[in-house]
């Protein structure tokens, strides 16, 4: 029998254990690895990542597997493939903050509860000396125990007196100004992300878009006690940020949040369906102007089916008062039918096993922006024709 060497073993081993897992669907495949959701026999799922070599940092997930934290996905197993260097760990169930957003952005104490999480898992990673540089909403899974931390692809280990990183890689807009090569990187730079996760959270707007600044400064949509805090953690010098995620965490909490803010999130108002809110104030990340227009024909076309149909029934002109009944009933059932398919779509996004694939996720953003609008539609033509009743008097 031919002796093997060890490192032969070794990369005999790992295939073996590469093996054992079934993949169940490709999340993403790029140049810095690819994901996938994967079995193993019953086990399961777990999310495994596959790294070029080279791109992953071997003792950042040494480092991680140290720690006892429910909000940090626990690895299961790492190994070195010939081509890769593979991470298996756990499949965290249940949104991403930026899929939440698409419903509307947070209130204040909404954000904050949110923040205290993220600072916990952040803080477990700092003890270790691990810094995770990709904190953005995609990495932020809303589950039913609280926001958990994911993808430590890019996190790196602090080191001592470096003048800045190896690698300058980091998501703009949420990347500290650090990771494009002014300094190292330490736990103030994920103090900086941080700042703009609440900013974000507050606005519904991206901080690398145009928009953002003007919605963080607008005093209806974030508390000028909320703006203070993350300005102050999203400052451009280190030095002049909250200095630990601890820090920005204690700042939050001695807050005082004004009666306008208390009062959307304890209102009637923030529990109303999605598309009763739309009449009114639609969503920044519905298109309005497709809004309007599907809304309008929607109405338009149903109406002049409605009338169709009545009147070839009849055989005979309609009177007003009739078309506005069929209309009214019509309008009422075909709102509450879309609207109850677009309660089932956002359940399905929330709490779906696949919630964090790309193409599911963009798939149900767009069902759930159609259901959106044809509601509003029909919810217009709704109260159009209760209108029309009222003007037209009583049905003879």
């Amino acid at each position: 029998m031919t002796q093997r060497s060890p490192d032969e073993r070794s990369v005999l081993e790992a295939i073996e254990k590469d093996d054992a897992y079934q993949v169940i669907r490709v999340i993403s495949d790029g140049a810095s690895g690819r994901a996938e959701l994967v079995m193993r026999g019953s086990d399961g799922p777990f999310m495994r990542k596959k790294y070029p070599l080279g791109f992953a940092n071997t003792d950042v997930v040494a480092r991680i597997k140290q720690l006892d934290e429910p909000l940090l996905p626990r690895v299961i197993e790492d190994y070195e493939l010939p081509d890769c260097y593979v991470v298996v760990r756990d499949w965290v169930t249940g949104m991403s903050l930026e899929e939440s957003i698409v419903r509307g952005r947070m209130a204040a104490p909404e954000a904050i509860a949110m923040m205290d999480d993220v600072s916990r898992a952040v803080g477990a990673l700092h003890s270790v000396g691990v810094v995770h540089r990709d904190l953005t909403p995609g990495n932020i899974i809303l589950a039913r125990d609280g926001a958990h931390v994911i993808d430590f692809g890019i996190a790196r280990i602090h080191v001592d007196n470096a003048m800045h990183d190896t690698t300058h890689l980091g998501t703009w807009g949420f990347a500290a100004p650090e990771q494009f090569g002014f300094a190292q990187t330490d736990a103030r730079s994920d103090v900086y992300s941080l700042g703009r996760l609440l900013g974000y959270a507050l606005t519904g707007i991206r901080p690398d878009d145009k928009r953002y600044e003007a919605a963080l400064n607008d005093r209806r949509m974030v508390d000028p006690s909320m703006r203070a805090i993350v300005q102050h953690a999203s400052a451009f010098e280190p030095s002049a940020r909250y200095q630990s995620v601890g820090d920005l965490a204690r700042a939050l909490h001695d807050n005082t949040v004004s009666e306008d803010s208390l009062w959307y999130e304890f209102s009637i108002w923030r529990r109303l369906p999605l598309t009763v809110k739309s009449l009114v104030n639609p969503p920044r990340s519905q298109n309005k102007v497709a809004s309007l227009i599907i809304g309008a024909l929607t109405v338009l076309l149903a109406c002049v089916f409605m009338v169709s149909f009545v009147e070839s029934a009849m055989g005979m002109p309609t009177p007003v008062w009739q078309v506005t009944d069929t209309v009214f009933g019509f309008a009422f059932v075909m709102w509450g039918i879309v609207f109850t398919g677009q309660e089932l779509i956002w359940l399905l996004m929330r709490y779906g096993e696949y919630a964090g694939c790309t193409r599911g996720r963009r798939i149900k953003r767009f069902l759930i922006r159609l259901a959106e609008n044809l509601a509003t539609g029909f919810a217009v033509m709704f109260v159009a024709s209760l209108i029309a009743n009222l003007i037209y008097g009583p049905r003879p």
